[in-house]
């Protein structure tokens, strides 16, 4: 007994937890609902860290897995080394934090006129902090570190992408410095190096375009200074003109710079904990509420964390006119997206002298915590942290014991109510809402959890929710409820903290009618109560989703629709957008309307919004088109339409299989449902919905799976399904030749003709996101900047003006109220180059429009062989797109992982005809059917546009073997080189053909002509001068002065010369043996005279033409 006793003092007594940090697993991203349902199960139990070699032996068991745990009092004989041996008990006040094996992060660096400030602390320009704060980030967060607690090195994987932001609507400069780059401690250095160069050929482009500004607005001052015509002139007239620079303003700059964050995002290794670290002057703003409202939803509903860390420092008396940071902007923002905030990064760093510690940049970018106490500590751990600016951090005791008495907001109780759905429900839908835990208390036989939402800078949302507790001890369904026959319910609370003044301004204020009131205030006011409202909405659907099962009459599925008879129709009227319309089945039988009401709620569902309730999967397709394709496809019919892509083949295939697998058709070829069962009864546990997004032949298809279902259980079915849809088949068969010139189809080669191939291609990339789709052909090929639509420049007024707007569906790329196309704002991402071709030697010789879309057809059955597949046709143009893979040359890793998909697009354009600059550039050509046989020379069109991805092409097929181990900035100039020798073979056959069809004709030289004079490109540049508000002198001046054209890298639009040369076409035509002689004799004039001048010879004594 006395060495029992010894024994039992010798173990370590169990002790309270102040914080755990724990792992998630690599093989998916574990959602925020598991992390937290983990947390609140802990609550009142013990955990024991494993040793630190099993933790490094093999992968993890479940979803999260404890590393350490901190005491909140350290015992005598408690160190890092022995912490594994106690025991440690989790109470609400215990702290979380998240660690993952992967993270993506881009860096945002914003390049806007404001970084030119000179900062007269550190006597330095804050452009020149940029790359300085960039080095000094990734330096220390590639660190490998102890994790808190513990003797376990933790050292993630880490993919990072650069965008260096430059608010000119222009595509000229390549803003992408580097994305997907796996970043390590052996290749960082070479990182710092490739982003150095980058962005000094940015300064080389933007000093050039600045330089020519100042130059012509020198000469204009000149010049109007010389002449007398404006002197007489009213006020008005004598306005400032338009700016030189087309720049972006700040706020609509800011959303665009956090939009491409988000598309570059997706663009980078899914399965990762995302972030946004965003290294800016401060100096930034957004449009208006609404737009902060879509740009938080759009952060929260991906998870991404937005950090920024700020240049130079803080706003003081003697800073430069206009340099005020928005400090508060900032902070909101990281708060409200579980970010961090950091100024004064230069100095950051420094205070670590350990190599294996946690460093500021470990807790700011890599700890995750969705509990309001940790994530507000993220937003104060810059040493620079002055009282005036720590009122959105609560972490500072004294602070807060300080404000009580001047600032205190008030708390004001909204609504309360019961929602007959469980906690866990509740706690997945608020967590994807982009609450945060508050605080978590137990009395009275009940837990109260509080949750906490910044909805403005000093306006908070709490939401409180109360359930009895200790719960029970039986498993509850991922629907949320338990397998008791009652179904508990949640009681809930809602709160508003903020001002006295805000609170009067919103409710008593708002009722006046007489009371003149600002246009912004009404504006804030109005998004006030449709946010209580959206609240209440919510959670009446989330009560409608996970009570499905509740009535035997929503799951019971009518016998009429069991073989596959749709629900609802989903009826297209004009656009690409439907409404729903029940079926003649359900309009016929009024004892189906409960199963039908219920279930329209959840067709209706917004795939933008819909990550609040349900966890999201998608998958990339290109579907396979069908054969024969149509004769018009590139060559305009009599009416002068084109014939889109077909691919009836394939989607009925797919919409089969989704069919078959699906518990009941939704809506055809929209949505389908299937029921998940549990081990025992016929009783579903949960279901998930199945969305299809189609214009052909690109398709997404989207999985939605009801909270609370397991991470693992998602990932096989999708998986699955996966599998299933890329094993379609079908054979392709192909008409016969007819042996005509002009030719009814274009034919694929035999090898991909006669054989089996798959209905649907994957792509690992979100292909939708950056495809580029030409709905016509552009004003000025010689441009990339796509024409605006006057919608969308009707919505930058509104913006302006201040007026509300609805925004649907806005673009990953493309700034809310900005007036620019998407694809121009694609062309800043994308690496990407135009050619114009001209196929004609001379204005009066056109090529029979038959010729000229044969050479279009051969370049499209090229790329098809070369394993291209169509992904968008409009108006002739294809877009025709090819998934490869590339290897990261920076890294020593071998294996299968480190290869990385990366998006090729070849876009081809219909034949165009260039008229005249004047034509292509006037206002009302948007009436103007252009054709092929209109006045001018003759040219093709094509386009190359590459994801820019870090590394050399590898595994390529043996069709484009030619790609193999080049860089993708290589792939465009590959692309030319086999187009090139194509068109240059078939130019000069066709016009060899038009030359015996027409010998009148002169033989073209193979000596290319001049080049026509063409426009300026000045893509650094805005517009000319607006004409409207100028002086006659000043008009005929504008008009006559050439404006300066900055030198890029690279120009992103190539014209190339008429490619006549036999030499190239002799190696590539049929070799034939002459059995006779080829040599002619030929004869003077003289002896032409003596001949009686034949008339059967000509000059040089062969026959003549008759």
């Amino acid at each position: 007994r006395t060495m029992e006793t010894a024994d039992l003092e010798e173990m370590p007594a169990t002790l309270e937890a102040d914080c755990v940090y724990v792992q998630m697993k690599k093989q998916y991203r574990v959602s925020r609902y598991i992390r937290a349902q983990w947390f609140v199960s802990q609550i009142g139990k013990t955990i024991q860290p494993k040793q630190p070699k099993q933790q490094t032996e093999g992968e993890i068991s479940g979803e999260v897995e404890v590393l350490s745990a901190i005491p909140r009092v350290c015992p005598a004989g408690w160190c890092p080394e022995r912490a594994h041996e106690f025991t440690y008990l989790v109470t609400p006040a215990t702290k979380v934090t998240f660690l993952a094996k992967k993270y993506r992060f881009v860096f945002c660096l914003d390049l806007s006129a404001s970084v030119a400030t000179v900062d007269i602390r550190s006597e330095t320009l804050l452009f020149d902090e940029v790359l300085s704060t960039l080095s000094r980030c990734i330096e220390k967060l590639v660190m490998p570190f102890y994790v808190p607690g513990s003797c376990l090195v933790f050292q993630p994987e880490i993919y990072v992408t650069v965008i260096a932001y430059i608010p000119h609507y222009t595509p000229a400069v390549q803003q992408v410095l580097i994305q997907g780059w796996p970043l390590t401690l052996d290749n960082w250095t070479l990182f710092q190096t490739h982003v150095e160069a980058g962005l000094r050929e940015i300064c080389i482009v933007l000093a050039e375009a600045t330089a020519g500004v100042a130059e012509l607005h020198d000469q204009l001052r000149l010049q109007s200074e010389k002449l007398t015509g404006g002197l007489f002139e009213e006020g008005e007239e004598q306005a400032a003109p338009t700016s030189l620079v087309n720049m972006a303003p700040s706020d609509v700059s800011t959303l665009g710079m956090l939009k491409y964050g988000m598309l570059a995002l997706q663009l980078l290794p899914e399965n990762s904990s995302a972030g946004i670290v965003v290294i800016t002057d401060g100096v930034i703003s957004l449009p208006n509420g609404l737009q902060l409202e879509s740009l938080l939803g759009n952060l929260r509903s991906g998870t991404v964390a937005c950090s920024f860390l700020q240049l130079g420092g803080r706003y003081h008396a003697k800073c430069c006119l206009g340099y005020v940071p928005y400090d508060d902007l900032m902070r909101f923002i990281a708060k409200a997206t579980f970010g961090a905030f950091l100024d004064n990064c230069l100095s950051l760093g420094n205070r670590t002298t350990e190599p294996e510690a946690v460093n500021i940049f470990h807790r700011a970018l890599l700890f995750w915590s969705f509990q309001e106490e940790s994530i507000n500590g993220r937003l104060e751990l810059a040493t620079d942290v002055e009282p005036q600016y720590k009122f959105f951090a609560e972490g500072s005791s004294a602070f807060n014991k300080q404000c009580q008495s001047s600032v205190k907001p008030m708390r004001k109780k909204n609504s309360e109510g019961t929602l007959a759905t469980s906690l866990s429900s509740v706690l997945s839908c608020k967590l994807r809402e982009g609450y945060a835990l508050r605080s978590i208390s137990t009395s009275k036989g009940e837990l109260e959890i509080k949750l906490v939402l910044p909805w403005k800078f000093d306006v908070n949302l709490e939401y409180v929710v109360m359930v009895p507790w200790p719960a029970s001890n039986k498993r509850e369904s991922p629907s949320g409820d338990s397998q008791q026959k009652q179904r508990p319910g949640c009681k809930f609370e809602v709160y508003v903290e903020a001002s006295y003044d805000f609170l009067h301004d919103v409710t008593c204020e708002n009722f006046k009618s007489n009371k003149a009131r600002s246009p912004h205030r009404i504006l804030v006011t109005q998004q006030y109560w449709n946010t209580l409202k959206n609240i209440s909405s919510n959670d009446q659907l989330l009560v409608h989703l996970h009570s499905f099962n509740q009535n035997p009459v929503y799951y019971s599925v009518p016998e009429n629709f069991r073989n596959g008879v749709p629900l609802f129709n989903l009826l297209h009227s004009g656009g690409s957008s439907g409404h729903l319309v029940p079926s003649s089945t359900v309009r016929n039988n009024s004892a189906q309307a409960p199963f039908v009401a219920f279930w329209k709620p959840v067709c209706m569902l917004d795939v933008n919004i819909w990550q609040r309730w349900v966890h999201v999967h998608r998958i990339s397709l290109l579907l396979e088109h069908d054969l024969p394709l149509p004769r018009h496809l590139q060559q305009p019919n009599s009416s002068g339409r084109y014939d889109p892509v077909q691919c009836r083949q394939a989607l009925n295939r797919l919409a089969t299989l989704l069919r078959d697998r699906s518990s009941f058709v939704l809506a055809e070829g929209h949505a389908y449902i299937t029921f998940l069962y549990g081990g025992d009864g016929d009783k579903p546990v949960s279901f998930y919905v199945t969305r299809v997004t189609y214009k052909a032949p690109c398709m997404v298809i989207r999985f939605a799976f009801l909270g609370g279902t397991p991470g693992d259980e998602r990932n096989a079915i999708v998986k699955e399904l996966t599998d299933q849809i890329l094993s379609l088949e079908l054979s392709k068969r192909l008409a016969k030749d007819s042996g005509s010139d002009s030719g009814s189809c274009l034919r694929l080669p035999k090898p991909r003709t006669y054989q089996k191939a798959s209905c649907c291609i994957l792509f690992r990339k979100p292909l939708e996101r950056i495809l580029i789709r030409h709905e016509k052909m552009p004003r000025d090929v010689l441009s990339m900047t796509a024409a605006v639509p006057d919608s969308v420049v009707l919505l930058g007024h509104q913006r302006i003006s201040g007026t509300p707007t609805t925004r649907k569906g806005a673009t990953g790329g493309a700034p809310a109220g900005a007036a620019v196309d998407p694809t121009s704002q694609l062309s800043r991402y994308l690496h990407h180059r135009r050619w114009v071709w001209t196929v004609q030697r001379l204005v009066n010789v056109p090529l029979p429009l038959h010729a000229v879309t044969r050479i279009l057809k051969t370049l499209a059955k090229m790329r098809l062989e070369e394993g291209f597949h169509f992904a968008h046709s409009s108006s002739g143009i294809l877009n025709m797109a090819l998934e490869i893979e590339m290897k990261n040359t920076v890294t020593a890793d071998l294996s299968d992982s480190s290869l990385l998909p990366c998006v090729v697009q070849y876009v081809l354009f219909p034949p165009h005809s260039n008229t005249s600059i004047r034509e292509s550039l006037s206002d009302d050509e948007d009436n103007e059917v252009e054709t092929a046989e209109a006045d001018g020379e003759l040219q093709l069109v094509t386009e190359c546009w590459v994801e820019p991805q870090c590394g050399v092409v590898v595994n390529c097929p043996v069709s484009c073997s030619y790609l193999e181990g080049k860089q993708y900035t290589d792939i465009p100039k590959a692309l030319f080189e086999k187009d090139f020798e194509c068109l240059s073979s078939l130019i000069t056959l066709e016009h060899l053909n038009l030359s015996c069809v027409k010998p009148e004709l002169p033989c073209p030289s193979a000596h290319s002509q001049r080049l026509p004079p063409t426009p300026p490109v000045t893509p650094a540049l805005g517009p000319q001068l607006s004409l409207g508000a100028r002086s006659t002198p000043d008009v005929t001046f504008v008009q006559t002065l050439s404006l300066p054209q900055p030198v890029a890298p690279e120009p992103t639009v190539g014209l190339i010369p008429f490619c006549f040369s036999i030499i190239k076409l002799l190696s590539k035509c049929q070799q034939t043996e002459i059995l006779l002689s080829t040599f002619v004799q030929e004869l003077t004039p003289t002896e032409l005279d003596n001949c009686g001048g034949h008339a059967g010879l000509g000059l040089n004594g062969r026959p003549a033409p008759e």
